[in-house]
């Protein structure tokens, strides 16, 4: 694992006897919480896998509660777990740490409101890049998997196509090999899937538009199987095309108003994409309000009492949301003389600092990351402006701080 990729070590100092400090190893909960995490990863548990409940994992790791606790917090940070209480409490796996950090980056992205020609020309070269190793290092097992989704592309209806058209596209990324890639191509599908689901597109655009992702995909994956380099770079170009009509289209990006009903015809065909429970459906919601607002760091959007009568809540589902909520950075819930549920911007900073986790835990080899970092090199200095999206990537990629 390339070492540029690590987070500086948190090290404290100690005195001795003799007056010299030294350094002392991380913190126990900071061990707890690596442990964790390689626990998570290594298991391959998905989301909404029980951990345990915390007596239970105080008494194996032998720590105490707060030590635990500690650990805990430090991990639901980054959106890798959350905690639930009653008859089926405990420690939960909230998401995997790729969809944790391609969310933070997407909306810091979706908060300075990139320009749709850096968004269509910066997908366009990772796509091209994507099919090219994809073709060149997947292995037998995963052509075969692609070649029978592309199969259901052909065959299914409208749900079945978009359904397969989204496995084929994780799965060409995924046969790259490279982490790195992946988490930089699934930070710009969430700004595609987000403009989805608020486009200004009327029906028949909006349809045709998602049968040409379909088709483009289909085709893509064609050329990967058969080693048709020829046809990457047309191909790239169309798909981000596309897919940068789409961004164009969202009333996110023009700080227009949205609803709920807007959501519904990416349900009609991707019934995936339907949240699956109350906790789900107020984060989005509470989402809506904030877009609604023109995204205004400050303003006040209620305290916990009214929000959760507004959206017909107990308030342990509100919490619930809110905790997702607040782990992305965009709303923070204020006490005392400044109580209320407070709009936050988006830290850039916090965005890097799990994107760089998630790439130390998927360990992108040395030549791998200077193939990245050649795309999208760090500033020159301190007065050359890189786009956000060249200037996000480039301090992803660029290592410890």
């Amino acid at each position: 694992m390339p070492e540029f990729f690590d987070e500086p070590p948190t090290v404290t100092h100690s005195t001795g006897s003799n007056g010299a400090t030294g350094p002392r190893p991380p913190r126990l909960a900071a061990k707890i919480a690596r442990e964790l995490e390689q626990r998570i990863v290594e298991e391959g548990w998905p989301v909404g896998h029980h951990i345990g409940r915390e007596a239970e994992l105080v008494a194996e790791m032998g720590v105490s509660r707060w030590t635990f606790r500690d650990a805990i917090r430090m991990l639901a940070t980054s959106g890798l777990v959350t905690t639930r209480k009653g008859i089926a409490g405990g420690l939960y796996v909230a998401s995997s740490g790729q969809e944790s950090a391609c969310r933070l980056a997407a909306n810091h992205l979706a908060f300075v409101r990139v320009d749709p020609g850096e968004y269509g020309a910066v997908l366009c070269a990772l796509t091209e890049a994507m099919l090219a190793q994809a073709s060149r290092q997947a292995t037998a097992a995963q052509r075969e998997a692609l070649r029978r989704t592309l199969t259901e592309l052909d065959t299914g209806g409208p749900s079945a196509q978009s359904a397969a058209s989204h496995t084929a596209h994780g799965q060409m990324a995924e046969m790259t090999g490279n982490p790195g890639l992946r988490l930089l191509v699934g930070i710009l599908d969430q700004i595609a899937y987000f403009s989805a689901l608020y486009s200004d597109f009327d029906e028949m655009k909006w349809n045709a538009n998602a049968i040409d992702v379909v088709g483009v995909v289909g085709a893509m994956g064609g050329a990967v199987l058969k080693g048709e380099a020829r046809r990457f770079e047309a191909l790239a170009r169309r798909f981000a095309g596309l897919q940068r009509d789409l961004y164009a289209s969202s009333r996110i990006l023009k700080r227009l108003p949205i609803d709920g009903s807007m959501r519904q015809r990416v349900y009609d065909i991707y019934p995936q994409a339907r949240p699956i429970g109350k906790v789900d459906l107020v984060e989005i919601q509470i989402g809506e309000m904030i877009y609604n607002l023109g995204w205004d760091p400050g303003v006040n959007l209620g305290g916990e009492k009214e929000l959760a009568q507004r959206f017909g809540v107990g308030r342990w589902i509100l919490r619930e949301a809110l905790r997702s909520l607040e782990q992305l950075g965009v709303v923070e819930m204020g006490r005392g003389s400044r109580s209320g549920l407070h709009i936050l911007s988006p830290d850039p900073q916090t965005a890097v600092r799990i994107c760089r986790q998630q790439l130390s835990r998927s360990g992108p080899s040395t030549a791998q990351a200077a193939a990245l970092r050649t795309m999208f090199p760090a500033a020159a200095g301190p007065d050359q402006t890189l786009p956000p999206i060249h200037d996000l990537f480039a301090k992803i990629l660029e290592g410890g701080d």
